[in-house]
């Protein structure tokens, strides 16, 4: 630091014409500059200006030296002004991860509009079910569907999404529908892999206490799609996000059971890394999920047609 700030002492001094000049311009003492450009040719063990009463004049090393450190100088501003409009204007690759569902349902149907209002960024989604660590992956935001842990990252709410039990109408034929959560014991139940709780179910009907009921069944997917092809199939009930099966819940290829109970809704937010300045690429994106995918209620939007 002190050798940069030595340079742009010598450099100040040469463009004003003496040091208390360059000391005003740098709002340094006329003493202080001085003591800078003498540490300077100390250090280079070599004289770079003739001092007159009047006036510097610059050495033949110092009018080397000046054209040299006057393109560092240029650089370094170009490089401080290119940075500073990163951080005003989104621009650069932004990785981004999401689970499968999720990403593919509501993330990706948004990063057309994103991209286009945002020119100078290019974008990386990657879509994964495991849960990853964001620093070792690399990914500059990362969007949860479940409960959060405790976290360094900053994380910011983009919506609530809602769960529905539900069923193929074959399977509620065959199996009967049941009427209180305790009957669930007895039926077949699709478990989701990487959600908090593992085979409880925590369901909760208006007015009363929360009802915690240990499910079984053959069938554990971290993939929602996968949960939902396995109900249509009638191999038994689901508990799913409402927006991986709102579509056939519409056309009557699966039903809610449980009429009345439900399960806490769990929230999808964006995490990302908490620092000083948060990148405006990033800080873009998220501002563009949130506006996107939250309803006034802070439910998850639904889907568009297609």
């Amino acid at each position: 630091m002190s050798e940069f700030l030595q340079m742009k002492a010598f450099a100040a001094s040469v463009r004003a014409g003496g040091f208390a000049a360059a000391g005003r311009q740098m709002a340094l003492t006329r003493s202080q500059v001085s003591k800078l450009v003498q540490a300077l040719e100390q250090r280079l063990g070599v004289s770079l200006l003739v001092r007159t009463p009047r006036a510097l004049a610059l050495t033949d090393a110092g009018r080397d030296y000046h054209e040299r450190v006057n393109d560092i100088l240029a650089r370094v501003a170009e490089a401080e002004q290119a940075l500073a409009g990163r951080q005003h204007e989104p621009q650069g690759p932004l990785r981004v991860n999401a689970p499968m569902t999720f990403g593919q349902r509501r993330v990706a149907p948004l990063v057309a509009s994103f991209l286009e209002r945002h020119p100078k960024v290019t974008l990386d989604l990657h879509l994964d079910d495991r849960i990853l660590d964001p620093v070792e992956g690399g990914f500059d935001v990362t969007v949860r569907v479940a409960a959060l842990g405790d976290s360094s990252l900053v994380a910011r709410r983009l919506c609530e999404v809602p769960r529905v039990l539900c069923a193929a109408p074959a399977y509620v034929a065959a199996r009967g529908a049941p009427q209180r959560p305790g009957e669930l014991r007895a039926h077949d139940c699709l478990h989701y892999g990487y959600l908090a709780g593992g085979s409880e179910w925590s369901l909760q009907r208006a007015g009363e206490p929360p009802t915690v009921v240990p499910v079984r069944g053959r069938l554990c997917s971290n993939n929602g799609e996968a949960l939902q092809q396995a109900a249509l199939a009638a191999a038994g009930v689901a508990l799913l996000p409402r927006f991986v099966v709102e579509a056939d819940l519409a056309a009557g290829r699966l039903v809610e059971v449980l009429a009345g109970w439900s399960a806490p809704p769990i929230a999808a937010h964006a995490l990302y890394l908490r620092m000083p300045r948060v990148p405006a690429k990033v800080r873009a994106f998220v501002d563009h999920l949130v506006a996107q995918l939250a309803t006034p209620d802070g439910r998850v939007r639904a889907a568009g047609p297609g």
